[in-house]
C-alpha cells in the first residue's frame, strides 16, 4: 500500500488530499471534517488523471454535502448572527430579511477592501462589486463584467480573512487560473493566504 498527497483548490479554497493505493476494484472519495481534507482510496495502478478526473467530477458536491449534513454553517443561530469576526445578539422573521441586512453591512466592506487591494495590486479599473448568497464558493471574478462577487457568508469572518479572498479573486485580473504563478500573486500581496483559508475551510470566525 502506498500513499500520496497533494492539494486540491475548489473555488479558490485550498484542501488537502490524502490518496492511498490499494488492491480494489473502484475508487471511492470522502471528506474528512476532522481535518478538513479529502481521502480517496484507489486501486494500485490509478493514473493521476483518472484521480484528477474523479475529484473534479464529484469533490465540490461532496463538499457541499459534508457542509450541510453536519451543520457547519454556523455564522448565522436562531438568536445571533456574526458579523467580522463577533457575535451579536439578533434573529430576523426569515432568511430572505436577514440576508437583505447582511448584504447591507457586506456590500460597502467588500467594496472597500476591493478599492484598497486594488490600488496596492495597481488595477486601474475599478471592479464592480456584489455581494450574494453562494453554496460552494467564497467570491468569484466575471471578465466578461468585470464584476467580483463575494459571498455574504464572508462577513462573519474577520477582515483579515475577508482580505484573503479579496487578493484571490483580484489576482485572477493577473492570472485566470490556479496555477503556481496565480498563487504567487496571491501571496505577493497576502503573505498569511493559507491560515487565512485554513479558518475559511474550518469555520473558524473569532
Amino acid at each position: 500500500m502506498r500513499e500520496a498527497e497533494f492539494i486540491y483548490t475548489i473555488d479558490g479554497v485550498a484542501y488537502p488530499c490524502k490518496v492511498t493505493y490499494k488492491r480494489m476494484r473502484s475508487m471511492i472519495l470522502r471528506f474528512d471534517l476532522k481535518s478538513s481534507s479529502f481521502r480517496l482510496s484507489c486501486p494500485t495502478f490509478t493514473s493521476k488523471a483518472k484521480i484528477a478526473e474523479m475529484l473534479d467530477k464529484h469533490a465540490a458536491k461532496l463538499l457541499t454535502r459534508v457542509k450541510k449534513n453536519a451543520s457547519l454553517q454556523k455564522g448565522v443561530g436562531e438568536n445571533y448572527l456574526y458579523i467580522l469576526g463577533e457575535k451579536k445578539d439578533i434573529s430576523f422573521g426569515s432568511a430572505e430579511e436577514r440576508n437583505k441586512y447582511i448584504k447591507e453591512i457586506a456590500l460597502p466592506i467588500y467594496t472597500d477592501r476591493i478599492r484598497h487591494y486594488e490600488g496596492l495590486m495597481g488595477i486601474d479599473k475599478p471592479y464592480k462589486v456584489t455581494a450574494k448568497a453562494m453554496k460552494t464558493r467564497y467570491g468569484s471574478n466575471s471578465k466578461k463584467t468585470h464584476t467580483i462577487a463575494l459571498a455574504l457568508e464572508l462577513i462573519h469572518y474577520p477582515v483579515e480573512v475577508i482580505d484573503s479572498v479579496v487578493v484571490h479573486e483580484l489576482a485572477h485580473h493577473f492570472v485566470f487560473n490556479h496555477s503556481a504563478k496565480f498563487y504567487n500573486v496571491v501571496l505577493k500581496y497576502y503573505p498569511n493566504y493559507k491560515t487565512a483559508h485554513k479558518r475559511l475551510r474550518k469555520h473558524i470566525y473569532e
